[in-house]
């Protein structure tokens, strides 16, 4: 699989489904996780070995999936934040 995915958000979920990609030998290189706190990161990037960033729109447009992995109250800000990147780039969006 070539896909790259993105994971905005840094919380439960994403740590779960990243453990699960990695353990079936998913690339590390191709996952991007965003989150807003670069400390809260810093285990995906140590752990797994994937791409982090704070900044979510850069998540997406370097994927061609992005799973919104945030809470319910975070939904429609992150929407709106990453809106015109993801009309521009297209990715599947879960």
């Amino acid at each position: 699989m070539n896909n790259t995915i993105a994971f905005v958000g840094n919380g439960n979920m994403t740590r779960a489904i990243v453990t699960g990609l990695i353990q079936t030998g998913f690339n590390p290189e191709q996952i991007w996780v965003s989150g807003p706190h670069s400390n809260k990161l810093a285990p995906f990037k140590d752990d797994f070995g994937v791409n982090v960033t704070t900044n979510n729109r850069e998540a997406v447009v370097q994927s061609d999936i992005v799973v919104l992995a945030v809470k319910p109250d975070k939904m429609e800000m992150v929407a709106d934040e990453i809106a015109a990147t993801v009309k521009e780039k297209m990715p599947l969006v879960i």
